[in-house]
């Protein structure tokens, strides 16, 4: 989900333009990130992602709502175990589902300035039993753009993304166009550098983050320290290069690879971390298909 969130600020580091007749409707893709620990005990993460977007054109010039549907699965498998990551509990903690649900809406201010904003009510859980409010997150952001220089290639982004595990994230960063075929995308929490090698095919690299809190819809122990989780978090960041080729006019194939930086693993009761785990940094990989209308 947070992977998702993300991507939205996407959304917000251009300006909207009215006439565009192409949008990106559905997409399907799949992430596997290794783990090939010898010291902690490896923690492979995969994921199997849905979604589909509506956007909807306002009459006010240069605004629009769009509506997101997200469904995910997720698996967490776990390799040798040396400490006992994976918990001696009758709890599923290998099989995850996410649905998610994103309200959208994007607007001129004055002096050239535009407002997108989300608010993203999602369920991340093993669904053992029936749905509690705690397992409800809310993801939200608010981002400020506006175009600066004579020839409007250079946008400058301000806002916040509220995140369950990290709360108020800042939002810093500059979308620079210095020739027709180059996009820089600098600041964070997004890093990416583009080129469109040609009208079909698009390459680049970026710096990706890649994360998600699960809840147990039922409490479990953690037998080594005898404490009680009800979730896990799991988070990964990482540098990598892609690839987008159109395949028809409508159809798009994405690959994206690269080797995480940074992971992190924990077990939580509520909000607190019961214990927590930094794996072994391993490879990323990510395919997928997207459908324009």
């Amino acid at each position: 989900m947070l992977l998702f969130c993300f991507s939205l600020i996407t959304v917000a580091q251009t300006n909207f333009n009215t006439q565009q007749t192409n949008y990106e409707f559905s997409g399907i893709d799949f992430i596997s990130i290794e783990g090939k620990s010898k010291l902690l005990g490896a923690v492979s993460y995969e994921r199997c992602n849905f979604q589909i977007s509506l956007p909807i054109l306002l009459k006010k010039p240069e605004s629009y709502l769009f509506h997101n549907l997200n469904y995910s699965k997720t698996k967490i498998v776990y390799g040798k175990i040396i400490y006992g990551i994976k918990p001696n509990t009758n709890a599923n903690v290998e099989d995850f589902h996410s649905v998610g649900y994103t309200f959208g809406y994007s607007c001129p201010l004055k002096r050239d300035w535009m407002l997108t904003a989300i608010i993203s009510p999602s369920v991340s859980s093993n669904f053992e039993s029936g749905l509690k409010m705690k397992e409800i997150q809310l993801y939200g952001m608010a981002v400020f753009s506006k175009a600066i220089g004579r020839k409007n290639n250079l946008i400058l982004n301000l806002g916040v993304l509220s995140s369950p595990k990290f709360g108020l994230i800042p939002i810093v960063s500059a979308v620079w166009q210095p020739a027709p075929k180059w996009n820089l995308n600098i600041g964070f929490p997004e890093f990416d550098i583009k080129y469109q090698a040609t009208p079909t095919t698009t390459v680049g690299a970026n710096v990706f983050i890649d994360g998600d809190q699960f809840t147990f819809s039922k409490d479990a122990v953690y037998e080594p320290n005898k404490k009680k989780v009800d979730g896990l978090s799991v988070l990964n960041i990482g540098t990598a290069v892609y690839l987008n080729q159109k395949i028809t006019k409508s159809i798009n194939l994405k690959l994206n690879t690269g080797f995480t930086v940074h992971r992190e693993f924990e077990f939580k009761k509520g909000n607190d971390k019961v214990v927590g785990f930094n794996l072994d940094d391993d490879i990323f990989v990510k395919i997928g298909f997207s459908i324009d209308i």
